[in-house]
C-alpha cells in the first residue's frame, strides 16, 4: 500500500502550475526538455554504432553502458515534460533513480580503466611512429646499396655485412667499423645504423 501511495498522484499539482503557466517560462522549460531528450536519444545511436563496427575496441562494453546511462538521462527529460501537465512524481523519482544508478556504475568502471584509456595511441602517434619506422627502412635500404657497393672493392669484408639474400642484417655487424672517412660522410645512415661516430676511423682502422 505504501507503494501505492509513493506513485499516487493525489495533493500533487503539475508542474504547470508552479510556472502559473506562463507560456514564455513554460515554454522555455518544455522545449529545452524536447531538445535535450532528443540529444540524449541520438548520441546513443551512434556510441552503439561505433561499438557494433568497431568490436575490436577495447572494453567496449563501456560503450554500451555509456550509451545505456544517456538514455536514461533521455528519459527523465522526456517525464519532465510529462509532470508538466500530470503530476507522476512518484514515477519521476524511480526513473530518476534508477538514472542515478547506472550512471554511479557508469562512474565506478571508468575510472578504473583510465590508465589503460589513457595508454591507447592516438592516430597522431600512430602517424609518427609510422613515419620513424619508413625513415628506418630507408635508412638501411641505403645502408644495402653501400654495402653492395663496397662489395665490388672489398669482396673479402663486404660478404660479412651481408646476409645470404644480400641485405644488411640487424644488428649492424662489427665490420661496418671499416668504412672509410668518405664512406661515412657520404653514408650517414650507415653511421647512423651501426652506431659509429663520425670523429671516426681512417685509413689505419681499416687495414688499408
Amino acid at each position: 500500500m505504501a507503494n501505492w501511495e509513493f506513485l499516487s498522484t493525489e495533493g500533487f499539482q503539475p508542474h504547470g502550475m508552479c510556472l502559473l503557466w506562463r507560456p514564455d517560462i513554460f515554454w522555455a522549460h518544455l522545449g529545452a526538455d524536447f531538445v535535450i531528450a532528443l540529444s540524449y536519444f541520438s548520441i546513443p545511436l551512434a556510441i552503439v554504432y561505433v561499438a557494433y563496427r568497431r568490436p575490436d575496441v577495447e572494453h567496449g562494453w563501456l560503450l554500451y553502458l555509456f550509451g545505456g546511462f544517456i538514455v536514461a538521462c533521455g528519459i527523465t527529460h522526456v517525464f519532465g515534460i510529462w509532470t508538466m501537465f500530470v503530476p507522476d512524481y512518484g514515477i519521476e523519482a524511480v526513473l530518476k533513480l534508477a538514472t542515478a544508478a547506472i550512471s554511479s556504475a557508469t562512474a565506478v568502471a571508468l575510472w578504473p580503466l583510465m590508465p589503460r584509456i589513457l595508454a591507447v595511441p592516438s592516430p597522431r602517434m600512430l602517424a609518427q611512429q609510422n613515419l620513424r619506422l619508413a625513415q628506418e627502412i630507408h635508412e638501411r635500404m641505403a645502408a644495402e646499396r653501400v654495402a653492395r657497393r663496397q662489395s665490388w672493392r672489398r669482396p673479402d669484408k663486404c660478404r660479412e655485412w651481408l646476409d645470404p639474400m644480400g641485405r644488411v642484417p640487424a644488428p649492424m655487424p662489427a665490420a661496418f667499423a671499416g668504412l672509410s672517412e668518405a664512406d661515412r660522410r657520404q653514408q650517414p645512415a650507415i653511421v647512423r645504423l651501426a652506431g659509429l661516430r663520425r670523429p671516426a676511423i681512417g685509413k689505419e682502422a681499416i687495414g688499408i
